[in-house]
């Protein structure tokens, strides 16, 4: 059964690897060819090639058997077989160049090693077939080609028959230890990877449990704000009049959809996915009021302030979580406002600066020092004995998202100013 190894990415890479490295090998012994041909003669240390045009048929036919696997590459997957198969030709076409040129008196001989070394890459089954073929293949050499390997006598050629068979029993050894210890290498390899793909899998799975929890987290929060108007409202219905029942009832109604739409964001634990994978339809400072209108028309919000040329610039982010944000930072300062006794209104203020969208909220209750703004910003960190700590930590991370800055500053004599930075452009 064939063995694909282009499934994923990294066996692809691995097979084109090997060719590229079969192909310098070629390319190599190429250039050794031509040059030897062009100065048409052969270096004193190199054995004279018996066969020439037998050692430059093969290595044409060698090279043209790569430029077929590089093409056929290109259209087919690699597999485990396949590659193989073409180390396995590697190993039969050297030793063709090699009895046409010396046999195992050819120093080029250590060349073995290169298809044995690219075998560790394809398999362990493949390594020992290469590896077996190899000692067979340097073997052959020695029946192959007559000369000092075989000689007819004297102590010199003995001597040299004798120095030949310790290069084979030496490669035979060198391979196998290769053959042994790489494979162990790959194996710890192998394990290793999937150790860490395991740890990569809990981990993807512990963050989405995290993610879970804070969106849980984060929904009970937001529906804090329009559950207690709706039971402050209804506490009253009895005692209003039938005009002001009508008003309630339609505030209720207002709240009652707002919970709804927090619970519909719950299908996108950190942020809308609209906002991730289509196109948003910019919007105007004066659209964003429109959104907070709920809290601007009970005059616990200071009436926007936008400047007159930043009216009608157009922001791309994602609108329903900016308004989000912006609604955090007022229920915060209007908290702060009461907590402090004050019934002056909070001042929301935004403005186009520097390519960004700024928004800033202001209050005048009692403060933060220095030290205590970033400490703000924690998860579970608050004042507030009905508080979750969430509502900051949110808004920043939200922030971030979308490429801004979320941050608190102190107000003389007390208060504190929180400031939103948003790029105009939006995400991308």
């Amino acid at each position: 059964m064939v063995e694909r190894v282009s499934a994923g990415a990294p066996q692809q890479i691995a097979s084109r690897g090997l060719l590229i490295a079969r192909s310098v090998l070629i390319t190599l012994l190429g250039l050794a060819a031509f040059e030897f041909w062009r100065r048409a003669s052969m270096p004193p240390w190199l054995p004279r090639a018996q066969h020439p045009d037998w050692a430059a048929g093969t290595l044409m036919a060698w090279a043209s058997l790569a430029a077929f696997e590089w093409s056929r590459q290109a259209r087919h997957p690699a597999t485990t077989t396949r590659n193989g198969l073409y180390l396995a030709a590697d190993i039969l076409a050297l030793t063709a160049i090699f009895a046409a040129t010396g046999g195992a008196e050819n120093p080029f001989t250590i060349l073995y090693f290169v298809p044995l070394t690219l075998a560790t890459q394809v398999s362990a089954r493949w390594t020992w077939i290469i590896a077996g073929l190899g000692v067979a293949a340097f073997a052959a050499l020695f029946a192959l080609q007559p000369g000092p390997a075989m000689g007819a006598g004297g102590p010199h050629a003995h001597h040299f028959h004798g120095h030949l068979r310790g290069m084979w029993i030496a490669f035979a050894v060198s391979g196998a230890l290769m053959t042994v210890f790489v494979h162990r290498i790959a194996v710890g390899l192998e394990a290793q990877r999937a150790e860490i793909d395991a740890l990569r899998h809990q981990t993807l799975e512990d963050r989405h449990l995290g993610v879970i929890g804070a969106l849980a987290a984060g929904a009970a929060h937001e529906l804090g704000t329009p559950l207690g108007t709706i039971q402050l409202i209804a506490a009253d219905l009895e005692s209003m009049n039938p005009e002001d029942r009508a008003r309630a009832l339609v505030d209720m109604t207002s709240q009652i959809e707002r919970c709804k739409s927090i619970l519909g964001r719950m299908r996108t634990p950190e942020l809308p996915a609209e906002v991730a994978t289509q196109p948003l339809p910019p919007w105007t400072a004066d659209d964003l009021c429109a959104d907070l209108d709920d809290l601007l028309a009970r005059g616990d919000v200071e009436r926007a302030t936008i400047a007159n040329d930043d009216r009608n610039f157009l922001c791309g982010q994602p609108r329903m979580v900016v308004e989000q944000i912006v609604r955090e930072l007022l229920h915060n300062a209007m908290r702060a406002q009461r907590a402090a006794g004050l019934r002056d209104p909070v001042e929301l203020r935004m403005r186009q600066h520097e390519g960004a969208l700024e928004v800033t909220v202001t209050d005048h209750g009692a403060g933060i020092t220095p030290d205590r703004v970033e400490a703000a910003f924690e998860p579970l960190s608050t004042s507030r004995k009905d508080g979750m700590g969430l509502g900051l930590y949110l808004s920043r991370a939200h922030a971030k998202r979308l490429g801004g800055e979320l941050s608190l500053h102190p107000v003389e004599p007390q208060g504190v100013l929180a400031r939103l930075r948003l790029p105009l452009e939006g995400l991308s």
